[in-house]
């Protein structure tokens, strides 16, 4: 099972990019696991499974740090067989102490 972990919500680019995925790959073998810090002790994964996490960091987090999701990928990196990271929208621009860049 291929796990395509995006933000918590169904709406934006993030999650329209998933769906597309997941339709281009079948939905038999893909599971959208809309993730947020509040629910993210129902993410169940196994041990053979494989997760791409859809990254938009202001999206998962307010200022760009989402170290809760971090550490919860931390912890369950030994239960992951396969871990991807799919950046979105990596470009920044601005001045670096605001939370657009």
């Amino acid at each position: 099972m291929i796990h395509l972990v995006v933000p918590h919500g169904n709406c934006g680019g993030v999650y329209d990019f998933a769906c597309r995925l997941q339709d281009a790959i079948g939905h038999d073998d893909v599971k959208l696991v809309s993730l947020s810090r509040e629910n993210v002790s129902d993410w169940k994964v196994g041990v053979d499974d494989l997760a791409a996490l859809q990254m938009s960091g202001y999206v998962f987090a307010k200022r760009g740090a989402s170290l809760w999701l971090l550490r919860e990928l931390e912890m369950r990196r030994k239960n992951i067989k396969t871990l991807g990271v799919f950046f979105h929208e990596i470009y920044a621009f601005g001045l670096p102490w605001i939370s657009s860049f």
